[in-house]
């Protein structure tokens, strides 16, 4: 992360607020979507077997002309290709997310966080409601990302 950006974060809140998480660990959460943390496996499988099923039923047709058979099989055993491809490059990034987060995630909150002198659980509200609670509000995707990252 680069300083101007934890600076510039760091300027719009009071600086009570970081008594409770790190500008790391803020930035980080606003700025994950779902395609950082999962790879969605049974859309790419259920669009590999769609393009699979395309080439066997263009190889039986038999009002195809041959030239156009063939090219429609080899766009769609492209296509396969390509979704095969990407899905390995998706798998890299979640994989490299994952391991950078692992890496950061003890600096994320404040010590004074846990201490004793927290009772009623103030501390933990305060980070739940500024994070966590507002981002799973918004959209599915938003619950989806707030979720994966708490349980992660």
């Amino acid at each position: 992360m680069t300083k101007p950006l934890v600076d510039t974060i760091v300027s719009a809140f009071p600086a009570k607020f970081w008594d409770d998480l790190s500008p790391r660990f803020f930035i980080t959460f606003w700025t994950l979507s779902m395609y950082d943390l999962e790879v969605p496996k049974i859309s790419y499988d259920r669009e590999v077997d769609r393009l699979k099923n395309q080439i066997q039923q263009t190889e039986e047709n038999k009002d195809l002309v041959a030239s156009k058979k063939k090219k429609e099989v080899e766009r769609c055993r492209l296509l396969q290709e390509r979704l095969l491809e990407e899905q390995l490059r998706q798998d890299e990034h979640v994989r490299r997310v994952r391991q950078r987060l692992e890496k950061e995630r003890d600096q994320w909150f404040q010590s004074s966080m846990y201490s004793k002198s927290d009772q009623d659980g103030q501390k933990e509200k305060s980070t739940d409601q500024t994070c966590f609670s507002f981002r799973a509000s918004q959209n599915g995707d938003d619950h989806s990302v707030s979720s994966t990252l708490f349980i992660s």
